[in-house]
């Protein structure tokens, strides 16, 4: 606000003294334009490079701690976000600010198959100049203006480009163990009835994440659909939305837990493997290794007990599964067993090889599990994106929509490159948290159906009854994940200079 007034009096300086007074009025009035953020930056002329908001478009998500990912729109001071030290170090940080600015100017695209980002012209970027020759040179990483990468070259073509632009996708991630150990307690939840029947297990912990990677693949409790009215045929919101409302309804959360399936179901647990699975004999010796008896069954193992029931129950149905946020906070020896594990239990599972690399593909019907794979994909040195896809019709029985599915890729490139963004035409609010490393793990959602689809998801139990039926089948979903900068006003490392 100082350089604001500043400015003014330079104007003021130029302005002719008859005309001082109507002068002062319109700088009153923009002043509490700006206060309120309703002042288009851009559109005054006379503002210098300070004063253009360095940020992101409404249609980027932003990881925090506690809620995961979030559009932008939605952050708070008190949120924990996901930021890249000077040293590669994946770190959580919260805010110290959190700005919101009213634009209206040109905004610069990047995208490829690596990199999805939507920002302002002096946004700060996070990467490396590499310079082509007979070895390529790569430069230090850090900061560059998001419009000084207006004079790149085109990717589609590197033969006539010397120069590129590479932004980070990885991390070093080190984490913690949990307060109890390498042994996982098992115990039973409060329940008076039945208590005089449960029983306490340890298991040790690289058991417990593998374990915990099968069943989120190829797991399910008895009762995980609690709230859903799957066989009302009047009710035709489709299961996957009937699902996130019901883990949106308080009494359903509350009962889970300690909730008491019918006795003919006996708290069973499921694990699904065919027999012909070239995984089937492994899996069979890890469910050996665990206390928890697992029996064969004509679907692949099952078992009855009560404590292990309560402990995964929680975790939902195949709509509404999550990591749980101590096993994402492990270190990525543990981490990287529970993403071996469930690849491995997923059979939808598969490698190719392009010109990124190889890289993992599989699907899942939670949009939470996918973005929390999303995030454990970092935490072990990797990248990863989302994609939704529509399946076209109904489930034929009651005519509801098919759910989709969540297809997440995850492959190992340190870097993408760049190419010359797209200068684009924006109107609205621009958002970015100010952290002390400087950096934020942002996708960009590049679908109008998927914004449609949190708008929805944000307003569960008012929104979802309205949910059209027809669902075309298309395929959606956000861009790969990568680290960018944020607004800061000083620079915690050197500028690039390109």
């Amino acid at each position: 606000m100082k350089s604001l007034q500043m400015i003014h009096a330079q104007e003021l300086a130029q302005t002719p003294v008859n005309m001082w007074v109507q002068k002062k009025s319109e700088q009153a009035k923009e002043i509490q334009a700006v206060k309120a953020g309703q002042f288009p930056i851009i559109g005054r002329r006379s503002w210098a490079f300070p004063y253009v908001p360095e940020c992101y478009t409404k249609s980027t998500l932003i990881l925090t701690k506690q809620h995961g990912w979030i559009p932008v729109e939605e952050m708070k001071k008190e949120d924990w976000f996901a930021t890249r030290s000077d040293k590669g170090e994946f770190q959580w940080q919260q805010a110290t600010r959190i700005s919101k600015s009213y634009y209206e100017g040109p905004v610069l695209h990047f995208k490829n198959l690596g990199v999805d980002l939507m920002v302002t012209p002096n946004h700060r970027m996070l990467g490396r100049k590499v310079v082509r020759g007979g070895k390529d040179s790569f430069g230090e990483v850090g900061f560059v203006r998001a419009d000084k990468l207006l004079d790149l070259g085109d990717t589609k073509d590197w033969s006539t480009s010397h120069e590129r632009f590479e932004i980070p996708l990885t991390s070093n991630w080190v984490g913690k163990l949990p307060s109890f150990g390498t042994k996982v307690p098992i115990k039973p939840k409060t329940i008076p009835k039945f208590a005089h029947n449960l029983k306490s297990y340890e298991v040790p912990l690289e058991d417990w994440v593998a374990f915990l990677g099968l069943f989120l693949a190829e797991g399910s409790t008895e009762g995980a659909h609690y709230g859903m009215r799957k066989h009302d045929y009047k009710d035709k919101r489709s299961l996957f939305v009937q699902a996130m409302a019901a883990s949106a309804d308080q009494q359903a959360l509350v009962s889970l837990p300690t909730g008491i399936p019918s006795s003919s179901t006996k708290y069973r647990v499921r694990i699904s493997q065919k027999s012909s699975s070239i995984h089937y004999k492994e899996i069979e010796k890890l469910l050996a290794k665990l206390p928890f008896s697992f029996s064969k069954d004509g679907h692949g193992w099952a078992c009855g007990v009560k404590s292990l029931w309560q402990e995964l129950s929680p975790l939902g149905n195949s709509h509404t599964k999550y990591i749980p946020e101590w096993v994402k906070e492990l270190p990525p020896k543990y981490l990287k067993i529970l993403l071996k594990w469930y690849w491995m239990g997923d059979g939808n599972v598969y490698y190719f090889r392009t010109g990124a690399g190889p890289f993992q593909e599989g699907g899942t019907a939670s949009k939470k599990l996918a973005e929390d794979i999303l995030e454990l994909a970092q935490k072990t040195g990797g990248s990863a994106s989302i994609s939704q896809k529509n399946r076209k019709g109904t489930t034929a029985d009651v005519g509801r929509p098919s759910a989709p599915t969540y297809v997440i890729r995850v492959h190992r490139k340190s870097f993408a490159s760049v190419s010359r963004p797209e200068v684009e035409q924006y109107k609205g609010y621009v958002y970015c948290p100010s952290v002390p490393n400087g950096t934020v793990y942002v996708r960009r959602v590049y679908s109008s159906s998927i914004r449609r689809a949190l708008v929805v998801e944000r307003a569960l139990q008012k929104q979802l009854g309205r949910r059209k039926t027809g669902v075309g089948a298309t395929n959606h979903g956000t861009g790969p994940a990568c680290w960018c900068g944020n607004s800061l006003h000083r620079l915690r490392r050197p500028t690039s200079q390109f």
